[in-house]
């Protein structure tokens, strides 16, 4: 059995898929709390697409089936924590997964007064080395989309732009395959990451400006 393959459909479009089975890969894994990054959690992973559940210690090799790319990675890490999903893309020799606290998350959102809307999902991203601005495909016109930046304490910023170390969360995702884009401050690049956002999870970004 291999993960699910992730892909657009639109009316009045013929979506086409072309699936690769290749052979089984072995990555180095890592879940750890978000913000203490140097302790492993236990947790239960699985390759989105595939019923087998494996219980991982947090910190070593797993050898896993992919035939899609990109692919998806949820971890569940006990009542505290949200579920988590990342998104791998080709060969991956090192996999972070970093679970965030429920009681923070609600904190978060509590702050930025964005009631959960039904059918919506929520983005959560980590940024290191820049200082950034974020914005996200799908919404409605005249829908603004409510984005909370965080320092790397995870402490509320009052500001319109992230920092360096520190993330960002998106609250009442539009439901769906959507692209976040994260635009360095400072620099005319720009890094896009496809995520699937949906209420039972939160979708997560890791990103390091490459300089």
């Amino acid at each position: 059995v291999y993960p699910a393959q992730i892909f657009p459909t639109e009316a009045r479009h013929v979506s086409y898929v072309e699936l690769e089975v290749r052979d089984r890969e072995i990555s180095q894994f890592k879940v750890m709390d978000a913000f203490q990054s140097q302790k492993p959690l236990s947790a239960r992973l699985r390759m989105v697409g595939s019923e087998e559940i494996l219980g991982f210690s947090g910190n070593g090799l797993v050898e896993y089936a992919t035939a899609a790319d990109p692919f998806m990675v949820e971890a569940e890490g006990g009542s505290d924590f949200e579920i988590s999903r990342v998104t791998l893309t080709g060969h991956p020799h090192q996999v972070n997964i970093p679970l965030v606290r429920r009681d923070w998350l609600y904190q978060l959102q509590s702050r930025k007064g964005a009631s959960a809307l039904p059918g919506r999902g929520t983005i959560l991203g980590f940024i290191d080395d820049s200082d950034f601005e974020v914005e996200m495909t799908g919404y409605r016109a005249q829908e603004r989309p409510q984005v909370v930046y965080f320092d790397a304490q995870g402490r509320t910023l009052e500001t319109r732009h992230g920092v360096a170390g520190g993330g960002f969360a998106i609250f009442n995702a539009p439901m769906g395959m959507q692209t976040v884009y994260i635009h360095p401050i400072g620099s005319r690049e720009t890094h896009a990451q496809v995520v699937v956002a949906e209420p039972e999870y939160v979708h997560v970004i890791t990103w390091a400006n490459e300089r």
